[in-house]
């Protein structure tokens, strides 16, 4: 069996090296490949592992996202005891612009501005393209800032984007 990393959930892509865990059929901790700083994820992770373990058969493989944000997969090894190897990565959202459409709840025409500024088109441009004036461009862009919380368009790029985590957006 091989336990290469290959993507499998379509809307999301990988961002690090994949974290091992070994844990027993109660999804205790036997080894870790991880650091310190992924560590803290351990507790988050725990409850997904044990899910995935539970439905696993021998030699059988579980795929879940866990935390919107691991790709965790869980297989069943062959053993005397009853173990598990999870493997774990980071991952981040390929979509992120229909994400951010759900997640600040932009209507359509907010939406429209949004998918222009990001072409690079100026208020100008973007009314013409949308039938508007340019002064109507204008809110638009004010709203999309203020539903994203950001200081300016750069800034609410990187929100969009998912280049700034809710940790960063808390600040």
């Amino acid at each position: 069996m091989s336990l290469m990393m290959q993507p499998v959930l379509p809307h999301h892509k990988r961002r690090s090296t994949s974290l091992i865990y070994i844990v027993d059929d109660q999804a205790n901790l036997i080894a870790s490949s991880s650091l310190h700083s992924e560590a803290r994820e351990w507790p988050s992770l725990r409850g997904t592992i044990a899910r995935l373990a539970a439905e696993c058969g021998d030699g059988e493989q579980r795929v879940a996202l866990a935390n919107g944000s691991w790709i965790v997969r869980v297989i069943r090894l062959r053993n005397e005891n009853v173990l598990y190897a999870a493997l774990v990565e980071k991952c981040r959202i390929r979509e992120p612009l229909s994400m951010a459409r759900t997640r600040f709840g932009l209507s359509q025409r907010e939406f429209d501005v949004l998918s222009l500024l990001l072409d690079g088109k100026t208020a100008a441009e973007i009314a013409q393209t949308l039938c508007i004036a340019v002064s109507t461009t204008v809110d638009y862009v004010k709203r999309l800032m203020n539903k994203t919380n950001a200081r300016n368009r750069a800034d609410m790029v990187a929100i969009v984007l998912g280049w700034k985590d809710d940790r960063e957006l808390a600040r």
